[in-house]
Parts: structure tokens; sequence; C-alpha cells
């Protein structure tokens, strides 16, 4: 059979196009006027309307301009108004360290993206000490993300000489705390961090003095010599007249030095407490409501509140990850659903992430290994499916699935595996345990089962032991428990310790300062604000400060140093 296909030549024209800038030039044939204040620039409908957005949007719409022979485009100016005519008739646009800023911002007016972006990538090589807190804003107000890190690695590097500009002196604490918590100013010289901070509050000394404690917070005093904490730190006026700061800085010190010595923090002691040293914040919320936060200080031995933005979610679970809160929603108004958000604590925001391949709510979250797993849950059935987070590309995959179907489980890293424990079957509640190895995508059942069968309890790992606490033998209604059992793989068993003072499900339970913390939770149809800390030297509980108010359910994870 003979060969059919066809020869074809596509020819294009390199001055095709030529000649529609050649009739806007000339005036020849347009149709439409667009006022550019009090400027009027006569061109063609359709080629406004098949290269700008906004022209589309106006001329090929309903609006009441659409029929108008004259446009007026307010809030640009005629220059850029006519850089921007020039670029729908030849696709060329003209950037300089002059017009960069002004005309990324009118041409996401506009909606050219691409535009947009190549302003942003232009100003990435504009970044200097005079204009790079203005870029940022700028990249913040516009979400260009790349821009923004950019601008911020600027700062980071070049602190000591930005920090000396009037544009450092108007930016905001959020901003700033921001910047300080950045991981590479670790490395940067503490000395010239710490008048940094001093000069943007003298600044506005009045309004100011309030993120004192913030900010030197995050500072490394260990790394300061005493003869320079004495002399510039403890001297400073603002320092001085604080015997709360004073205070704030010893403490951070002599926590600061007995962790790089490789002291164990336990052993220290707070001023205020019999237990030892921080390890980090232990910060919660309701599962119902994520927008108001409550942060355990450590140095004021307390609970601070604050608020962030409200999400559209409930039912959450969470989970730390380098130093990031992460949670998935258990229902979006009254659907079971996806979505998911990430936390930074400096900023106090939640931002959105990918969603969830499979809608799920009373499912268990962990982190292990750069990943974060979800497991189980219940959508109409209850689920063995798995799912893994990549926080790097922002992507789920699914993995492979448990052997049981559970709901309303924990779910722990724990010596390299992800542990699955207890929960419901859509039957009976559980007492069965499995682990999953990520080295072999497989899951296996262990031997060795709890000795009490539980639902929504707290699972947290200390000492090298996993540890349960609370939860419920019977779904509904709910009956409390109040007992505690530890898992050691090195024997593959579980065995009782002493019971906590108060029955509790649905506790948060974590790991701080070489403590087992069982936070909240309810018993019987009550809310709990009262916290017990479990010692492993002693086998014994005893109260911490309590929550400041009560939550319907809550979740939260501690975030360390």
């Amino acid at each position: 059979m003979e060969d059919t296909l066809q020869k074809y030549l596509v020819y294009q024209s390199p001055n095709h196009f030529s000649s529609l800038e050649r009739l806007w030039v000339e005036g020849k044939l347009c149709d439409i006027t667009i006022n550019a204040n009090g400027k009027e620039i006569r061109a063609h409908r359709f080629i406004l309307a098949a290269t700008i957005p906004y022209f589309e949007t106006v001329l090929l719409s309903n609006f009441a301009e659409s029929d108008r022979e004259m446009i007026s485009v307010q809030g640009i100016s005629q220059t850029n108004v006519e850089l921007f005519i020039k670029y729908a008739y030849t696709g060329q646009i003209t950037l300089t360290e002059e017009n960069a800023q002004c005309v990324m911002i009118d041409s996401d007016y506009l909606g050219l993206s691409e535009v947009k972006n190549k302003c942003a990538k232009f100003l990435e090589y504009c970044l200097d000490l005079q204009n790079v807190f203005e870029i940022y804003n700028l990249a913040e107000l516009l979400d260009c993300t790349e821009l923004q890190e950019k601008a911020t690695k600027f700062i980071v590097q070049h602190f000591h000489e930005v920090s000396k500009t009037e544009q450092y002196s108007n930016v905001t604490s959020t901003f700033l705390i921001n910047i300080l918590s950045n991981e590479d100013m670790y490395f940067y010289s503490q000395e010239k961090v710490f008048e940094a901070v001093l000069r943007w509050i003298k600044y506005d000394v009045d309004n100011r003095k309030i993120n004192l404690q913030d900010l030197i917070a995050l500072i490394r005093f260990s790394s300061l010599s005493d003869e320079y904490v004495v002399h510039n730190v403890m001297e400073d006026e603002l320092i001085s007249d604080s015997v709360q700061c004073r205070n704030f800085i010893n403490n951070m010190r002599n926590t600061q030095k007995c962790c790089k010595q490789g002291n164990s923090p336990i052993n220290m002691r707070n001023s205020n407490r019999e237990f030892g040293a921080p390890e980090g914040h232990v910060v919660i919320f309701c599962t119902w409501n994520a927008s108001s936060i409550e942060m355990y200080n450590p140095y004021t031995d307390n609970w601070d509140t604050s608020n962030t933005n409200e999400i559209p979610g409930k039912a959450f679970i969470c989970t730390a990850h380098k130093n990031r809160l992460y949670i998935v929603a258990g229902y979006v108004k009254t659907i079971v659903a996806s979505p998911a958000w990430v936390y930074k604590p400096q900023r106090r925001i939640w931002n959105s992430i990918a969603p969830m391949n499979i809608s799920r709510c009373d499912a268990g979250l962990a982190a292990l290994n750069g990943y974060l797993y979800v497991c189980g849950g219940r959508d109409k059935k209850p689920l063995n499916i798995v799912e893994r987070y990549c926080p790097e590309t922002n992507k789920w995959k699914i993995v492979s699935s448990m052997h049981n179907c559970r709901y309303s489980l924990s779910v722990v890293a724990f010596e390299g595996f992800i542990y699955a424990l207890g929960g419901h079957d859509g039957n009976v509640v559980l007492d069965t345990v499995e682990r999953y190895d990520p080295a072999k995508d497989q899951w296996t059942i262990l031997d060795s089962r709890m000795n009490e069968e539980r639902s929504n309890f707290g699972a947290a790992v200390l000492n090298g032991k996993l540890f349960v606490c609370g939860g419920s033998r019977i779904a509904l209604p709910f009956s409390p428990l109040n007992s505690v059992e530890v898992y050691d793989s090195t024997i593959n068993r579980w065995e009782y310790k002493t019971n906590m003072d108060t029955a509790r499900f649905s506790p948060l339970v974590v790991v701080n300062v070489g403590k087992l913390w069982a936070i909240g939770g309810n018993s019987y149809a009550r809310s709990r604000t009262t916290i017990e800390m479990y010692d492993p030297e002693t086998n014994s509980w005893s109260y911490a400060p309590p929550l400041r108010k009560k939550y319907r359910q809550i979740t939260g994870a501690m975030i360390p140093f």
C-alpha cells in the first residue's frame, strides 16, 4: 500500500503583524478612544480585546462602556496606558528600574499575568538596599512568592546594611519577626541583630516597646560574650527598665548554653515551676475553629492567646513539621472534605496547600522523614486509605493501604515507622496496632495489642517508648478512660502506667520538657481545661497551668525551638 501521508509546510511571515502597529500609529480604521487621564488615544477594539484581558472584559460584556466610542482608564498613568496599548499591537514592552514596579502593578490590574511575571523576574535583578523593602511589599501585595523569597533572602544576607536605612525603620513588627525567624539569621552576628532590634524599637519607642520581648526572643544570647551582655544588653535603658526582660534574657542564655553544651534541658530548673527548661512551644486550637490559637509560653509558664485568619473547615487534625503546623479538614460546612492548610507561627496566618486526594474526617496525621501521612478516617464508611504529602512539591500521593479500616485512631511516627493505633472499624473499637514501613511501602500488623480497646485517644513518643492516654472503649455514648499504656518495641509488649487523674477522651497528647502532656479533652459531656503532665522518672502525674478557655474539641502540636 502506498504511503498516503501528505507533505505540508506552514509559512510564517516575519512582518505579518507589523502592519497592525502601522495602522494604529497612522490612526487608520480606529474605532475606539481610550481616555488616559485627559489624554485621548485612538485604537482598535478587537486588538485591545484580543490582547488585554481588562479590555476583553469591558468590551465583550454587558458593561455600559462596551458600546461607547470612548473608555476612560482610571488609576494608570498616561505613560503606562500608552505603553500597554503599544504592547497590544507589538507584544513588546520596555522595562526599566524606574518603571518596573508601576508596570507590575498595572499589568496585574489589566490581567496581563505574563507581563506581571516578567516584571517580577526583572525586579529580582534590581534589588538594592534602598528598594528591597518596597519590592518585598509589592511582591506580598501581588502574591508573587518567588520575588518575595528573593527579597527576603537579600534582606537576610545584607541585614546589617538594610537595618540602617530609613525604610527599615518603617517596617511592621510582623515583618521584622518574620525576618529574624529566618533560619539563615542563625549564622548572623547576634550583636548586630540585637542592635538592629533596638534601633527599630527606639524609632517609635512609645508604640513599639510592647514588641520588645517578642523580638529579643529571636536572638541567640548564648552566642554573645558575657561582657557584651553586661555592658551593652543589660545596661540599655529599654532592658534595664524591664525586670521581665532581664529575667527573660537570663533564662534564654541559660537554656541556650545548656543545649549548646549538649546537656539535657530537663536538668535545668525554671524559676517559676518545678519542671525543666522548655523544648518548644505547645500550640493548640479548637478543631472546629482554627482562627483562635493558644500557645504555651515556657518563659512565663502560661498560655497566650492570639488570633489568625479564618479558614473554611472544621474537625481538623494536626501535626508539626519543620516548625510549622499542618492541618487537614474533616468537614467544610456539613460535607466531608479534603482541603489542607499550613500555619507559620511567626506570621500567624494559615495558608492553603494542595487538597488531599480523598475526602475524609476523623483520620490520623503524622510527619516522618520530610513527609506527612494521613491514615484512615471515614466518608460514609470507614477507610483504610493512606496518603503521603510532600511539602517540597505540594503534592499528595496514595501509598499502601492499612490492613484495617480505622477512624478516630491515633497515628504516630516512631522509630522510622508510621504507627496506626486503635480507632473504630465501623463495628467495634479496636485494640490492634499496625505500622507502615516507608522504605518498603508496606503495612504490618503487630502481634502485641494494646491492653484496652481505644478510640479518640492521644498518643506520643517519650524516651524511646510509645505512650497512649485516655480515649473511649465505646463509640457512643463516649465513656472516657483515664488509663495510660506504654509500648516497648524492644520486647514488643504493652504495659500499664499510672492512670491520669482525670478520665479524658479526645485529649491532645504531646511531649515537652521531657514529660508527657495530656491537654484538655472531654469527660462525660464536659470540656476540660486542665492539663496533666506525666513524669517517666517517678511514674506520676502532676498539673500544669490550665488552658484559658474550654474547647469543644482540641488539636495542636509541639513546635520545637
